[in-house]
């Protein structure tokens, strides 16, 4: 059993985190996005924050028969594969980004 002080702070942390944070991240992706795709890329912000969200949320409920060594090692495989994907599309979406 825990205090009930502890679940309260971190949600009091992580809520004021992201109200500091988002409205930064949601300037610079309006800001950077090329005119004619502004509000899809804020769209896909929106989604795919909202993806994360969800997938981390999974990978927590999953993990529970594992140990946090082969749990953390699965997020840096993972981790690694989506990076090496995206640096090999990395041509196509720069690209896509040029107006």
């Amino acid at each position: 059993k825990t205090n009930l002080v502890w679940p309260l702070a971190y949600y009091w942390v992580i809520t004021f985190g992201q109200m500091a944070v988002l409205p930064v991240a949601q300037a610079f992706v309006s800001r950077e996005a090329p005119r004619r795709l502004v509000s899809t890329i804020m769209g896909m912000f929106a989604v795919f924050g909202g993806t994360g969200m969800w997938v981390g949320g999974q990978i927590g409920a999953l993990s529970e028969p594992f140990g946090i060594g082969e749990v953390y090692l699965g997020i840096a495989v993972g981790t690694a594969v989506a990076g090496v994907s995206l640096f090999s599309v990395r041509n196509w979406i720069l690209s896509l980004l040029k107006e």
